[in-house]
């Protein structure tokens, strides 16, 4: 008896019997497939066991054609589903090593593909194919959604051979360039064997083509500085060469993680180490993060609005004060007394008058009877006429 496997590697097989064969896998006993013989020839099945593709090595080899064919014939197999993948991984590696681009593209065009099913079954294949992969993608090749393919190959190359990625990055699909750059510039440790530097990101930046670019690449590494790196934070930022747009994205960063700092004392120190001319220029996005994010960080709102008055962004504390006051209320339902204690810090202005009213009108909605007595303990000066003109407004708005 002779015994078969699920597919034979010759042209006679593939075109003759048509995949006939293949059937014999869908029993569960993987019964063995036998030359003719007679009726009353009894057949022992042999023991189950994993089929197996061998490998193509030497020739002839299957065309990309017998390929499509081996693919399609073990769909309708029946076979379990681990010993299905298996050996489709086993025919994509075959095919891949072949013929990479057709190989992608009936896969592309057959499976409804995730970038890790990509990666983990033949990224090897990628190895010297990674501009002419970039090439074909390009060209639409894969479908309308190249992306699986994309991302599993600058992935690859970001982790194998980062300064082969900075020279190809101009193939790159434009919406897919900052994704890349974050993963080349943003992280913590620097791609490559042993990580690197600080000097060696900026050095690598400074080979990338256009301004587009370097800007980008810029705005990954003040990202993760603002939260990871702050040591440098500050002496990249006066850089004479740092884009514009990467200039105002790290103030934005930085905007962000202020936001984020519980400890008032500790925002304030950071918000020190800044020039007065990016403080006024990050003042706006202060006080929007802080909004934003008031809901999870209560003291945002009221550090952003010390800070700004600080760095005498009056304006800014008179225009946008109030409203984020207002918002500070409305997602974090803060202690109404501690509310109205820190405002009588703000300074003596007409600027933050608004404000400063905003903030005590909370104690007076709370407990008008408690807020009157506390408004009227106040010692004379600013922040007790403004206290009691607020209480004034709340009692008449309570009738």
């Amino acid at each position: 008896m002779k015994q078969a496997s699920l597919l034979i590697l010759t042209h006679a097989l593939v075109l003759a019997a048509g995949y006939g064969l293949h059937k014999a896998a869908a029993r569960t006993d993987h019964a063995a497939v036998t030359s003719p013989a007679s009726p009353d020839q009894s057949i022992s099945p042999p023991p189950r066991q994993m089929v197996e593709i061998p490998q193509m090595t030497g020739e002839p080899s299957w065309s990309s054609n017998q390929y499509r064919q081996a693919w399609k014939a073990l769909k309708g197999a029946g076979i379990p589903v681990a010993e299905l993948a298996t050996l489709r991984q086993k025919i994509l590696r075959e095919w891949a090593s072949k013929d990479l681009r057709s190989a992608l593209i009936f896969w592309s065009d057959a499976e409804t593909l995730r970038s890790s099913e990509v990666s983990n079954s033949i990224q090897k294949s990628f190895d010297g194919h990674e501009e002419e992969m970039l090439d074909w993608i390009n060209a639409g090749d894969f479908g309308l959604d190249g992306t699986p393919l994309l991302f599993a190959l600058t992935s690859r190359i970001n982790d194998k051979n980062p300064s082969l990625m900075l020279k190809l990055l101009p193939k790159v699909p434009g919406d897919f360039q900052a994704a890349i750059l974050q993963d080349l510039f943003g992280s913590q440790t620097y791609p490559g064997p042993a990580g690197a530097s600080m000097d060696d990101r900026i050095a690598g930046i400074a080979t990338l083509p256009d301004a587009r670019l370097r800007s980008l690449a810029w705005e990954a590494v003040f990202k993760n500085m603002a939260n990871h790196g702050e040591d440098r934070f500050h002496e990249l930022l006066a850089r004479e060469d740092i884009p514009a747009d990467a200039h105002r994205g790290a103030l934005e960063f930085f905007a962000e993680a202020l936001a984020r700092e519980q400890l008032p004392a500790k925002a304030m120190e950071r918000f020190r180490k800044l020039t007065p001319a990016n403080q006024g220029e990050m003042g706006p996005s202060l006080l929007a993060q802080a909004e934003k994010f008031s809901f999870a960080f209560p003291l945002a709102v009221t550090n952003a609005i010390t800070m700004l008055a600080e760095s005498d962004q009056w304006q800014l504390i008179a225009g946008k004060g109030p409203e984020a006051i207002d918002q500070f209320l409305k997602s974090s339902k803060p202690n109404t007394e501690a509310l109205s204690r820190w405002a009588l810090q703000l300074p003596a202005r007409d600027e933050t008058a608004d404000t400063f009213k905003r903030a005590v009108a909370a104690r007076f909605r709370e407990d008008l009877a408690g807020g009157t007595e506390w408004a009227r303990s106040l010692p004379e000066g600013w922040h007790r006429q403004q206290a009691l003109a607020q209480l004034a407004t709340s009692v008449n708005t309570n009738r």
